[in-house]
């Protein structure tokens, strides 16, 4: 399950090939469950559950800010000028919150 998680990206396989110490690409069309039994995999379990788990994370969060950019895309803030200090607020919040 591990080596089938949707967020493996690139970077993901690479890190996992250099802990493991050889070449595995998941993405890899000829990559079956036959392969990984042959680099014996199993044995390395606690390292793909690591990068797996951290890919699922990244994954989680790339999700979550893309919905954050999707749901602020057409927001405009307007600012004004904070007394005599050159610095600026938000002027008129409601709509935002």
């Amino acid at each position: 399950v591990a080596l089938r998680n949707p967020g493996l990206k690139d970077r993901h396989w690479a890190k996992l090939s250099e802990d493991l110490g050889f070449a595995v690409n998941g993405k890899d069309p000829n990559f079956t469950l036959q392969k990984a039994l042959k680099l014996d995999l199993v044995a390395h379990i606690e390292t793909v559950e690591k990068v797996s788990e951290s890919a699922s994370k990244e994954y989680s969060l790339e999700r979550t800010l893309d919905k954050m950019q999707k749901d602020w895309t057409g927001v405009v803030f307007e600012r004004k000028a904070w007394r005599e200090t050159g610095s600026y607020i938000l002027n008129a919040t409601d709509e935002i919150q």
